[in-house]
């Protein structure tokens, strides 16, 4: 439905610049994917991984209607296309069993974690008339960079600084060869003390997982994470803390409530009331008529 809808939006706008933001919840849970499809991955064991591959080929197919749609249209060569993941796939922790066979391999560990096999994915940029096709780029980028790369492109101005990120453009055709980032900061709000600061060259974060809490890694020499470091570089590590502070110094506490906070206020809430309406109910003397 979403691809559907998605298509007849790019058929409407074929005459004028657009943005179209689709965000899939294939292959995200609950896992489900029609039976003709889980059927053509038969060959693999177990069934939620069945059910998963067959989730991304439908996934796969709504992105090739959106494609097919750009061409019909004439605006595929000149559409810059942006594909990426939130995350690492989910990591089997006792709490949250593997539901799917997730391998971030060569990285550590998957979502929610700081570690690369958690914030490190596959990011795509697709624009024919602009970008090389091939090209790869190995600087530091985020999520945050599609917003400030979107705007640059359709002219509005950015002068006031507000919009965080950076224009990847300039990046993107070659025209500026360094990283769009000195660092990237991660700060969870889940608990209290779970950070992260990166570089091009190292790496300090905390996070209380198994064999992970405060660590330090050599990215240029060790990417993959397997040798912590942790107070063995203490001069580059305080240049990160630095980093990380002055970042943090300019961001405010969050006030919007986790999910799992808002379903118990919102449980409590009817509860209370409904215990109220209840009493009320109780107190009401009865009538009678004549």
């Amino acid at each position: 439905a979403l691809s559907r809808d998605a298509v007849k939006f790019i058929e409407r706008a074929k005459n004028q610049p657009f943005m179209l933001y689709m965000s899939y919840n294939a292959p995200h849970t609950p896992l489900q994917a029609p039976e003709e499809t889980i059927a053509k991955y038969n060959h693999i064991p177990n069934k939620e991984r069945r059910i998963y591959a067959a989730m991304i080929d439908e996934m796969d197919k709504g992105i090739g209607m959106l494609i097919a749609a750009l061409k019909r249209t004439n605006q595929y060569e000149n559409t810059l296309i942006f594909f990426l993941s939130d995350n690492g796939g989910v990591y089997p922790e006792s709490w949250q069993p593997n539901f799917n066979w997730s391998d971030n391999s060569p990285f550590r560990r998957g979502k929610v974690a700081l570690l690369e096999g958690g914030i490190h994915v596959p990011f795509i940029a697709h624009w024919p008339a602009k970008i090389k096709q091939g090209f790869e780029f190995d600087g530091l980028v985020s999520s945050l960079d599609i917003a400030a790369t979107s705007v640059a492109i359709a002219g509005a101005d950015t002068s006031d600084g507000k919009l965080e990120g950076v224009n990847l453009l300039p990046y993107l055709t070659q025209e500026k060869t360094n990283s769009p980032h000195h660092a990237l900061f991660w700060r969870l709000e889940e608990a209290d003390h779970i950070y992260a600061v990166r570089t091009m060259k190292a790496k300090y974060m905390r996070q209380p997982l198994p064999d992970v809490g405060r660590s330090f890694f050599d990215m240029e020499k060790d990417p993959y994470e397997q040798n912590n470091l942790v107070d063995q570089r203490p001069k580059q590590q305080a240049e990160l803390a630095k980093l990380w502070n002055q970042w943090n110094s300019k961001n405010i506490n969050n006030i919007l409530l986790q999910s799992w906070e808002y379903k118990k206020v919102r449980n409590d809430f009817y509860q209370e009331l409904y215990e109220k309406n209840k009493a009320d109910a109780a107190a009401q003397p009865s009538y009678s008529i004549e």
